[in-house]
């Protein structure tokens, strides 16, 4: 990964995320916030307070902490300032022994956090009878960003591992390691990914839990930290005993409903579903404990095997990203407490059928689009008549109350005058903990519609780009002109500054025409202040596939570790994980030697 000024020591030298002693204070968690960063503390009491270190400039607070050009504040807080006073001039103390110049001190801290969320993610190869490592491969892995490697070894093949070892080594790559196969086939995808298959969406800040009240139900505890706090969040991990939680492979049967494209019913991706079940009847209420989201839950008790209902290639098995620790309760009215933690009790429980609601809808809201991309089939084959009807969105609304992220895309979601009319006409007021993702292509978000969606708590707005340039966007998206669409996207990004709720992401599906504009595409949402994600294709429609194409695959994977660099010296460290999570995809695949779509 890219290296900080090797003058300044390594941040959990500093600040590890925990056990870290201010006299009296713990510090329990240190993390990103923009361009912040924030510091938990706990002390013996079970009292809590968050310090925030920023560089100062117009709008930062100013604090009785400062350091020249740092501003070292506390959140509002009923504390009294004497007991604060003593950790204040200890985080004063301790920020003055970094050899940096303060104004330089949160970017270090923010680039050290972002390559913690990185260095999780292993790269893996496997070993053959030719020892060494292709050639073009090899030269297609940057070390700055591939760290630690894992060589698959099967029986027999240790002195070939052993050249592979050294010559990753030799190449740069910090650590290998040498992972004995015993017989096992190593699939084509098995490489770690972190499962995104949603869209991004707003993280709530993690609570910082005082272990005096360690001795309450973990409802009660949920209760207590979580009513009337719609910005905050809890994973079930801080509240339970991880060795104590149900060992499902994917928890998202008992916390996720998506209607998909064509009236298909799962908690997940169709796409990686083994089997395919309709969603009969098309109400939200009957297809949460319908038979066939009661056979998911039921075929995900611990086994041996992948889950009867899914792939194997499901990155969420494969990426283990959707264990029971990592479940998250979110901060808002009693209802939702109520209904969030009666769904999380039935989970580990096991039950087939649920008292709570989903946190999590995802709908696609019909299969039409007025765009042709060269990957999707939606804008040839989607039809508006298979849109969801009125029945469904006020049938949806019994459940809202209990739902933390309602998902929409496509087909292109605003096409539907159904679900515009749902989103035009929604009541958010007493749904403080909701938030709405949209997936769009951007071509219906004219001003008049804009107006309409003013009071919707967006969480995120997904626009499908696909390219960095009007050529390219036209070669690839087949809709509207570039223009048109850059003149919306100018048109949102000034309501966001203006205090639109939701923030904005630049989407990619990386493709034979495109991925030449990879890097361009991150400059693009860098320059726009906007989130960005890459996704691989699904079909090979028009020859548009890069899974196809060895030259294109390497030519991608060199350009996904570069953004992923970039992204890591300016500390988002989520997104420089989603560019690494494909690329880890393409390794794979390059690897062993696959030229097929997924």
């Amino acid at each position: 990964m890219l290296q900080p000024d090797p003058s300044a020591p390594a941040l959990p030298a500093l600040f590890p995320q925990a056990a870290e002693r201010f006299g009296p204070w713990l510090l329990l968690q240190v993390a990103q916030d923009q361009a912040q960063i924030r510091m938990q503390f706990c002390d013996d009491g079970g009292r809590a307070v968050q310090f925030r270190v920023a560089r100062l400039g117009p709008g930062v607070r100013r604090g009785p902490f400062d350091l020249p050009g740092l501003a070292i504040t506390y959140d509002e807080t009923q504390l009294d300032y004497t007991l604060l006073a003593p950790l204040g001039e200890a985080l004063r103390s301790r920020l003055e022994q970094i050899p940096l110049p303060p104004r330089q001190t949160p970017e270090v801290w923010r680039r050290r956090l972002a390559e913690q969320v990185v260095a999780p993610l292993q790269w893996r190869l496997r070993v053959r009878a030719e020892a060494a490592v292709d050639p073009g491969l090899l030269a297609a892995i940057d070390p700055e960003v591939v760290q630690h490697v894992t060589l698959a070894v099967p029986l027999g093949a240790q002195p070939q591992a052993e050249i592979a070892a050294d010559q990753l080594r030799a190449h740069g790559v910090l650590r290998v390691t040498l992972e004995p196969q015993h017989g096992r086939t190593v699939t084509a995808l098995e490489v770690p990914t972190d499962g995104a298959l949603e869209v991004p969406m707003v993280a709530a800040p993690e609570l910082a839990l005082p272990h005096t009240d360690s001795s309450l139900p973990w409802q009660e505890r949920a209760r207590r930290h979580l009513r009337d706090r719609p910005g905050k969040s809890l994973r079930l991990g801080q509240l339970l005993d991880v060795a104590h939680l149900p060992d499902w492979p994917c928890t998202l049967p008992w916390t996720r409903l998506e209607v998909s494209q064509g009236g298909g019913i799962g908690p997940c991706c169709i796409e990686y579903q083994a089997e395919r079940f309709a969603a009969l009847p098309p109400l939200a209420t009957a297809l949460w404990n319908g038979p066939a989201m009661q056979a998911f839950r039921r075929a995900m008790q611990p086994g041996p095997d992948t889950p009867s209902t899914c792939r194997a290639t499901c990155p969420v098995l494969v990426g283990q990203s959707q264990r029971a620790a990592d479940v998250r309760l979110r901060g808002g009215p009693r209802v939702a407490l109520d209904s969030q933690i009666a769904a999380i009790e039935d989970m580990l429980a096991g039950q087939l059928e649920m008292r709570g609601a989903p946190l999590t809808v995802c709908l696609a809201t019909t299969s039409f689009c007025n765009y042709d991309c060269l990957m999707c089939p939606c804008g040839e084959e989607g039809k508006l008549e298979d849109q969801l009807p009125e029945a469904f969105y006020a049938d949806l609304q019994t459940l809202l109350p209990g739902v933390q992220v309602l998902d929409a895309n496509g087909g292109e979601p605003l096409a539907s005058p159904t679900f515009r009319d749902f989103l035009t006409t929604l009541d958010a007021t007493h749904l403080s903990q909701l938030q709405v993702n949209l997936v769009t292509n951007g071509s219906y978000l004219v001003p008049k519609l804009l107006d309409k969606l003013a009071r919707v708590p967006f969480g995120n707005i997904t626009l499908s780009l696909n390219a960095a340039t009007p050529e390219s966007y036209l070669l690839v998206n087949r809709g509207l002109p570039y223009e048109r669409v850059r003149a919306h996207l100018d048109d949102l990004l000034a309501r966001q500054k203006a205090g639109m709720r939701g923030e904005l992401t630049y989407s990619m599906v990386i493709l034979k025409q495109n991925f030449h504009e990879i890097e361009a595409f991150a400059e693009l949402a860098l320059h726009d202040g906007v989130h960005l994600r890459y996704m691989l294709p699904f079909r090979n429609r028009h020859d548009s596939s890069i899974l196809t194409d060895r030259t294109a695959m390497l030519a991608a994977l060199r350009a996904l570790q570069r953004v992923a660099a970039r992204l890591l010296a300016l500390g988002r460290g989520h997104e420089a994980r989603d560019a690494l999570t494909s690329a880890n995809i393409l390794l794979g695949r390059l690897d062993a030697r696959v030229l097929a779509p997924l």
